[in-house]
C-alpha cells in the first residue's frame, strides 16, 4: 500500500468509495501528484487515514445518497464548509456529498487565479477555472494544469498562462 495505511475492508468491497478515498489521499499527500500544491493547506483527519473508518463515516456525511453515489452523481466536497479557511481539513464534520456542478463551483475557490488560455489559432480566452475552460473546450483539465505548471507545453494545439 503506497501509503501505508490500515485496512481491513477490501477495495473490491466498494471500488468507487476506495477511489474517493485514496484520491483524497494522494491529492494531499503525494507531492507528485499534479494537485499537489492546489492541496498543500489540506490534510485529511486521522481517523480517514484508515479506510475502515472513511467507509463507515461516508453515509453519516450530509447529503449521502447511495444512488447518486453509485451512479457518480455526487462528490465529496470540503471547499463549501470551511469556505473562509486557509487550512482545510477533510472529515465527517467539515465535508458534505454535493453534486458535480456544486463541487466544480467551489472547487479551488480558495485559490482562484484567472488564466488566459491561447487556441490552435492563436485566439485569447480568459478564464478563472480549469474546469470551466477544460469543459468548453472539451480539454481534459488534468493537462490544462500541467501546463498552467510548467510539467507540459501544450495540448492540441492549445497553451496556457497564467495572467
Amino acid at each position: 500500500m503506497k501509503y501505508g495505511y490500515s485496512i481491513n475492508i477490501k477495495w473490491k468491497d466498494d471500488p468507487h468509495l476506495y477511489a474517493v478515498w485514496y484520491k483524497m489521499l494522494d491529492r494531499c499527500y503525494n507531492t507528485n501528484h499534479v494537485r499537489y500544491n492546489a492541496y498543500k493547506n489540506v490534510t485529511v483527519c486521522d481517523r480517514w487515514l484508515c479506510f475502515d473508518y472513511f467507509v463507515e463515516d461516508a453515509v453519516k456525511i450530509e447529503g449521502w445518497d447511495r444512488n447518486k453515489f453509485i451512479n457518480k452523481q455526487i462528490q465529496l466536497d470540503k471547499d463549501i464548509k470551511q469556505q473562509n479557511k486557509t487550512i482545510k481539513v477533510y472529515s465527517v464534520d467539515t465535508c458534505m456529498w454535493v453534486d458535480k456542478q456544486i463541487n466544480n463551483k467551489y472547487q479551488y475557490s480558495h485559490l482562484t487565479q484567472k488564466f488566459i488560455a491561447v487556441t490552435p489559432n492563436g485566439e485569447l480566452q480568459e478564464y478563472d477555472s480549469i474546469n470551466q475552460c477544460a469543459r468548453e473546450n472539451k480539454l481534459p483539465p488534468g493537462s490544462i494544469s500541467r501546463i498552467l505548471h510548467g510539467k507540459r507545453k501544450s495540448i492540441y494545439g492549445w497553451t496556457f498562462f497564467y495572467k
